[in-house]
Protein backbone atom coordinates (compact mmCIF):
# COMPACT_ATOMS: atom_id res chain seq x y z
CA UNK A 1 0.00 0.00 0.00
CA UNK A 2 1.45 3.39 -0.94
CA UNK A 3 0.65 5.96 1.72
CA UNK A 4 -0.40 9.32 0.35
CA UNK A 5 1.01 11.94 2.68
CA UNK A 6 1.04 15.00 0.38
CA UNK A 7 -1.96 16.63 2.07
CA UNK A 8 -0.60 16.05 5.55
CA UNK A 9 2.81 17.40 4.58
CA UNK A 10 1.20 20.47 2.97
CA UNK A 11 -0.85 21.18 6.10
CA UNK A 12 2.21 20.79 8.28
CA UNK A 13 4.17 23.17 6.06
CA UNK A 14 1.39 25.77 6.33
CA UNK A 15 1.32 25.43 10.11
CA UNK A 16 5.07 25.91 10.19
CA UNK A 17 4.71 29.37 8.56
CA UNK A 18 2.54 30.70 11.42
CA UNK A 19 4.09 32.96 14.09
CA UNK A 20 6.07 30.94 16.58
CA UNK A 21 4.05 32.20 19.54
CA UNK A 22 0.91 30.50 18.19
CA UNK A 23 2.52 27.14 17.45
CA UNK A 24 2.02 24.01 19.54
CA UNK A 25 5.31 22.38 20.51
CA UNK A 26 5.08 19.55 17.95
CA UNK A 27 4.03 21.86 15.11
CA UNK A 28 7.46 23.48 15.26
CA UNK A 29 8.87 20.17 14.03
CA UNK A 30 6.71 18.88 11.15
CA UNK A 31 8.95 15.87 10.54
CA UNK A 32 8.54 14.75 14.15
CA UNK A 33 4.76 15.06 13.93
CA UNK A 34 4.74 13.15 10.65
CA UNK A 35 6.96 10.41 12.15
CA UNK A 36 4.70 10.16 15.20
CA UNK A 37 1.58 9.90 13.02
CA UNK A 38 3.04 7.17 10.82
CA UNK A 39 4.36 5.26 13.83
CA UNK A 40 1.02 5.34 15.66
CA UNK A 41 -0.83 4.34 12.50
CA UNK A 42 1.56 1.42 12.09
CA UNK A 43 1.02 0.27 15.67
CA UNK A 44 -2.75 0.50 15.25
CA UNK A 45 -2.59 -1.54 12.02
CA UNK A 46 -0.34 -4.15 13.63
CA UNK A 47 -2.68 -4.47 16.61
CA UNK A 48 -5.48 -5.17 14.14
CA UNK A 49 -3.27 -7.74 12.35
CA UNK A 50 -3.35 -5.76 9.10
CA UNK A 51 0.35 -6.33 8.69
CA UNK A 52 0.78 -5.06 5.14
CA UNK A 53 -0.59 -1.67 6.21
CA UNK A 54 1.62 -1.72 9.29
CA UNK A 55 4.66 -2.39 7.11
CA UNK A 56 3.77 0.58 4.91
CA UNK A 57 3.27 2.98 7.79
CA UNK A 58 6.46 1.90 9.56
CA UNK A 59 8.40 2.12 6.28
CA UNK A 60 7.08 5.65 5.82
CA UNK A 61 8.15 6.52 9.37
CA UNK A 62 11.60 5.08 8.67
CA UNK A 63 11.81 7.16 5.50
CA UNK A 64 10.97 10.33 7.44
CA UNK A 65 13.60 9.52 10.07
CA UNK A 66 16.27 8.85 7.45
CA UNK A 67 15.60 12.04 5.46
CA UNK A 68 15.70 14.52 8.35
CA UNK A 69 18.44 17.12 8.06
CA UNK A 70 19.76 15.99 11.41
CA UNK A 71 19.11 12.28 11.74
CA UNK A 72 17.43 11.34 15.04
CA UNK A 73 19.08 8.02 15.91
CA UNK A 74 16.35 7.27 18.45
CA UNK A 75 13.56 7.62 15.87
CA UNK A 76 15.62 5.63 13.41
CA UNK A 77 16.16 2.80 15.89
CA UNK A 78 12.49 2.69 16.89
CA UNK A 79 11.41 2.61 13.24
CA UNK A 80 13.70 -0.33 12.55
CA UNK A 81 12.45 -2.13 15.66
CA UNK A 82 8.82 -1.58 14.66
CA UNK A 83 9.45 -3.03 11.22
CA UNK A 84 11.36 -5.98 12.67
CA UNK A 85 8.56 -6.72 15.15
CA UNK A 86 5.99 -6.59 12.36
CA UNK A 87 7.95 -8.99 10.15
CA UNK A 88 8.43 -11.34 13.10
CA UNK A 89 4.67 -11.30 13.76
CA UNK A 90 4.18 -12.35 10.13
CA UNK A 91 6.81 -15.12 10.48
CA UNK A 92 8.97 -13.32 7.91
CA UNK A 93 12.02 -14.16 9.95
CA UNK A 94 14.69 -13.30 7.36
CA UNK A 95 13.34 -9.76 7.11
CA UNK A 96 12.85 -9.53 10.88
CA UNK A 97 16.45 -10.60 11.53
CA UNK A 98 17.81 -8.10 9.03
CA UNK A 99 15.93 -5.18 10.56
CA UNK A 100 16.76 -6.22 14.13
CA UNK A 101 20.44 -6.29 13.16
CA UNK A 102 20.15 -2.77 11.76
CA UNK A 103 18.24 -1.71 14.87
CA UNK A 104 20.98 -3.16 17.09
CA UNK A 105 23.66 -1.07 15.43
CA UNK A 106 21.50 2.06 15.45
CA UNK A 107 20.30 1.62 19.05
CA UNK A 108 23.89 1.13 20.21
CA UNK A 109 24.73 4.49 18.63
CA UNK A 110 21.60 6.15 20.01
CA UNK A 111 21.61 4.79 23.56
CA UNK A 112 25.06 3.33 24.17
CA UNK A 113 26.09 -0.32 24.31
CA UNK A 114 24.76 -0.99 27.84
CA UNK A 115 21.12 0.04 27.58
CA UNK A 116 17.85 -1.88 28.16
CA UNK A 117 16.71 -1.27 24.57
CA UNK A 118 19.91 -2.83 23.24
CA UNK A 119 19.39 -5.83 25.53
CA UNK A 120 15.79 -6.18 24.33
CA UNK A 121 16.94 -6.21 20.71
CA UNK A 122 19.47 -8.94 21.52
CA UNK A 123 16.66 -11.01 23.08
CA UNK A 124 14.46 -10.40 20.04
CA UNK A 125 17.30 -11.44 17.70
CA UNK A 126 17.80 -14.59 19.71
CA UNK A 127 14.09 -15.43 19.49
CA UNK A 128 14.04 -14.87 15.73
CA UNK A 129 17.10 -17.10 15.29
CA UNK A 130 15.35 -19.82 17.32
CA UNK A 131 12.36 -19.55 14.99
CA UNK A 132 14.77 -20.07 12.09
CA UNK A 133 16.35 -23.07 13.90
CA UNK A 134 19.66 -21.18 14.10
CA UNK A 135 20.25 -22.30 17.67
CA UNK A 136 23.96 -21.53 17.85
CA UNK A 137 23.43 -17.96 16.70
CA UNK A 138 20.47 -17.63 19.06
CA UNK A 139 22.64 -18.88 21.91
CA UNK A 140 25.24 -16.18 21.17
CA UNK A 141 22.62 -13.41 21.28
CA UNK A 142 21.11 -14.68 24.54
CA UNK A 143 24.55 -14.93 26.15
CA UNK A 144 25.16 -11.27 25.26
CA UNK A 145 21.71 -10.33 26.59
CA UNK A 146 22.33 -12.26 29.81
CA UNK A 147 25.68 -10.56 30.37
CA UNK A 148 24.16 -7.14 29.69
CA UNK A 149 21.19 -7.88 31.93
CA UNK A 150 23.54 -8.73 34.80
CA UNK A 151 25.34 -5.40 34.32
CA UNK A 152 22.09 -3.44 34.14
CA UNK A 153 20.09 -5.08 36.91
CA UNK A 154 22.41 -7.32 38.89
CA UNK A 155 22.46 -11.10 39.16
CA UNK A 156 19.05 -11.38 40.82
CA UNK A 157 16.72 -9.65 38.36
CA UNK A 158 13.61 -11.14 36.75
CA UNK A 159 14.64 -10.38 33.11
CA UNK A 160 17.53 -12.82 33.49
CA UNK A 161 15.06 -15.71 33.83
CA UNK A 162 13.98 -15.35 30.20
CA UNK A 163 17.57 -15.41 28.96
CA UNK A 164 18.42 -18.47 31.05
CA UNK A 165 15.38 -20.34 29.77
CA UNK A 166 16.24 -19.57 26.15
CA UNK A 167 19.86 -20.57 26.71
CA UNK A 168 18.74 -23.89 28.17
CA UNK A 169 16.46 -24.46 25.18
CA UNK A 170 19.20 -23.66 22.67
CA UNK A 171 21.76 -25.84 24.47
CA UNK A 172 19.27 -28.72 24.48
CA UNK A 173 18.59 -28.28 20.76
CA UNK A 174 22.34 -28.35 20.14
CA UNK A 175 22.61 -31.58 22.14
CA UNK A 176 24.52 -29.96 24.99
CA UNK A 177 22.41 -31.47 27.77
CA UNK A 178 24.83 -30.80 30.64
CA UNK A 179 24.98 -27.13 29.68
CA UNK A 180 21.19 -27.00 29.31
CA UNK A 181 20.81 -28.54 32.75
CA UNK A 182 23.15 -25.96 34.25
CA UNK A 183 21.11 -23.09 32.79
CA UNK A 184 17.85 -24.54 34.13
CA UNK A 185 19.40 -25.01 37.58
CA UNK A 186 20.33 -21.31 37.54
CA UNK A 187 16.83 -20.47 36.33
CA UNK A 188 15.16 -22.45 39.13
CA UNK A 189 17.41 -20.94 41.79
CA UNK A 190 16.73 -17.41 40.54
CA UNK A 191 12.94 -17.91 40.36
CA UNK A 192 12.87 -19.39 43.86
CA UNK A 193 14.88 -16.45 45.15
CA UNK A 194 12.61 -13.91 43.47
CA UNK A 195 9.20 -15.56 43.89
CA UNK A 196 9.53 -18.39 46.39
CA UNK A 197 9.93 -22.14 46.03
CA UNK A 198 6.22 -22.74 45.38
CA UNK A 199 5.75 -20.09 42.72
CA UNK A 200 3.95 -21.12 39.54
CA UNK A 201 6.92 -19.72 37.65
CA UNK A 202 9.01 -22.53 39.09
CA UNK A 203 6.83 -25.14 37.35
CA UNK A 204 7.93 -23.98 33.89
CA UNK A 205 11.58 -24.43 34.87
CA UNK A 206 10.81 -27.84 36.39
CA UNK A 207 9.18 -28.75 33.07
CA UNK A 208 12.32 -27.70 31.20
CA UNK A 209 14.53 -29.82 33.46
CA UNK A 210 12.22 -32.83 33.21
CA UNK A 211 12.21 -32.53 29.43
CA UNK A 212 16.00 -32.55 29.37
CA UNK A 213 16.07 -35.79 31.37
CA UNK A 214 13.22 -37.32 29.37
CA UNK A 215 14.97 -36.68 26.06
CA UNK A 216 17.94 -38.61 27.44
CA UNK A 217 15.64 -41.46 28.57
CA UNK A 218 16.50 -40.66 32.17
CA UNK A 219 12.94 -41.24 33.33
CA UNK A 220 13.79 -41.82 36.99
CA UNK A 221 14.91 -38.19 37.23
CA UNK A 222 12.19 -36.75 34.98
CA UNK A 223 9.25 -38.30 36.86
CA UNK A 224 9.90 -36.62 40.27
CA UNK A 225 10.22 -33.23 38.55
CA UNK A 226 6.87 -33.59 36.77
CA UNK A 227 5.29 -34.68 40.06
CA UNK A 228 6.85 -31.73 41.90
CA UNK A 229 5.45 -29.32 39.30
CA UNK A 230 2.02 -30.95 39.52
CA UNK A 231 2.06 -30.53 43.29
CA UNK A 232 2.86 -26.81 43.02
CA UNK A 233 0.15 -26.21 40.41
CA UNK A 234 -2.43 -28.01 42.54
CA UNK A 235 -1.43 -25.93 45.55
CA UNK A 236 -1.54 -22.62 43.67
CA UNK A 237 -4.35 -23.17 41.14
CA UNK A 238 -6.36 -26.17 42.30
CA UNK A 239 -6.51 -29.81 41.27
CA UNK A 240 -8.61 -29.08 38.17
CA UNK A 241 -6.35 -26.40 36.70
CA UNK A 242 -5.88 -26.75 32.95
CA UNK A 243 -2.20 -26.04 33.52
CA UNK A 244 -1.88 -29.60 34.80
CA UNK A 245 -2.81 -31.40 31.57
CA UNK A 246 0.57 -31.32 29.76
CA UNK A 247 2.39 -32.31 32.96
CA UNK A 248 0.13 -35.34 33.40
CA UNK A 249 0.61 -36.35 29.75
CA UNK A 250 4.40 -36.12 29.99
CA UNK A 251 4.31 -37.98 33.28
CA UNK A 252 2.23 -40.71 31.62
CA UNK A 253 4.70 -41.07 28.73
CA UNK A 254 7.56 -41.45 31.22
CA UNK A 255 5.71 -44.18 33.11
CA UNK A 256 4.81 -45.83 29.81
CA UNK A 257 8.46 -45.82 28.74
CA UNK A 258 9.45 -47.80 31.84
CA UNK A 259 6.44 -50.13 31.50
CA UNK A 260 4.72 -48.78 34.60
CA UNK A 261 1.35 -49.02 32.89
CA UNK A 262 -0.73 -48.64 36.05
CA UNK A 263 0.69 -45.20 36.84
CA UNK A 264 0.69 -44.28 33.15
CA UNK A 265 -3.04 -45.01 32.93
CA UNK A 266 -3.75 -42.98 36.08
CA UNK A 267 -1.86 -40.01 34.65
CA UNK A 268 -3.72 -40.21 31.32
CA UNK A 269 -7.06 -40.34 33.15
CA UNK A 270 -6.13 -37.24 35.11
CA UNK A 271 -5.14 -35.46 31.90
CA UNK A 272 -8.42 -36.40 30.18
CA UNK A 273 -10.47 -35.02 33.08
CA UNK A 274 -8.58 -31.73 33.02
CA UNK A 275 -8.46 -31.31 29.24
CA UNK A 276 -12.26 -31.31 28.98
CA UNK A 277 -12.28 -27.55 28.25
CA UNK A 278 -9.82 -27.95 25.36
CA UNK A 279 -11.30 -30.39 22.83
CA UNK A 280 -8.19 -30.55 20.66
CA UNK A 281 -6.00 -31.35 23.65
CA UNK A 282 -8.50 -33.94 24.81
CA UNK A 283 -8.39 -35.68 21.41
CA UNK A 284 -4.60 -35.98 21.65
CA UNK A 285 -4.77 -37.37 25.18
CA UNK A 286 -7.53 -39.85 24.26
CA UNK A 287 -5.45 -41.14 21.34
CA UNK A 288 -2.38 -41.60 23.56
CA UNK A 289 -4.46 -43.34 26.21
CA UNK A 290 -5.98 -45.65 23.59
CA UNK A 291 -2.48 -46.55 22.37
CA UNK A 292 -1.48 -47.45 25.95
CA UNK A 293 -4.55 -49.67 26.37
CA UNK A 294 -3.76 -51.49 23.12
CA UNK A 295 -0.20 -52.00 24.33
CA UNK A 296 -1.63 -53.52 27.50
CA UNK A 297 -3.79 -55.90 25.46
CA UNK A 298 -7.06 -54.23 26.52
CA UNK A 299 -8.44 -53.99 23.01
CA UNK A 300 -12.08 -53.37 23.91
CA UNK A 301 -11.20 -50.54 26.27
CA UNK A 302 -8.87 -49.08 23.65
CA UNK A 303 -11.62 -49.20 21.00
CA UNK A 304 -14.03 -47.45 23.37
CA UNK A 305 -11.57 -44.63 24.04
CA UNK A 306 -10.76 -44.36 20.33
CA UNK A 307 -14.47 -44.03 19.54
CA UNK A 308 -14.71 -41.14 22.03
CA UNK A 309 -11.82 -39.47 20.23
CA UNK A 310 -13.40 -39.97 16.80
CA UNK A 311 -16.75 -38.56 17.91
CA UNK A 312 -15.05 -35.54 19.42
CA UNK A 313 -13.05 -34.98 16.24
CA UNK A 314 -16.26 -35.21 14.19
CA UNK A 315 -17.78 -32.42 16.33
CA UNK A 316 -14.68 -30.30 15.90
CA UNK A 317 -14.50 -30.92 12.14
CA UNK A 318 -18.01 -31.82 10.89
CA UNK A 319 -16.90 -31.38 7.26
CA UNK A 320 -14.53 -34.35 7.62
CA UNK A 321 -17.06 -36.83 8.94
CA UNK A 322 -16.27 -39.62 11.39
CA UNK A 323 -12.70 -40.90 11.04
CA UNK A 324 -12.60 -44.61 11.81
CA UNK A 325 -9.14 -45.24 10.40
CA UNK A 326 -7.28 -44.72 13.69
Amino acid sequence: MKIRNTLLQTLLALVATLPNASLPALAQHPDDLLWNNYTQAGKDARNEHTFSQAESYFTAALDVAQKKKTVDQTQLALSLINLAETYAAESKYDHAKSFYEKALATATTAYGSDHPTVKDILVALGSVCESMSNYKEAENYFKLALSMGEKLSGNDSAPLVECLRHLAYDAKKLGNYAEAQSYVEQEIALIQKLSGSNSLSVTAALWDMAQIYQEQSNYDKAIPLYKQAIGIIKQQSGSKSELLAPYYVSLATCYQAINDNRNAEAAYKNAIGIARKDPNAKVAVLNSYAALLKQMGRTNDADSIQTQSQKLQAKLHPDRGLDTSQ
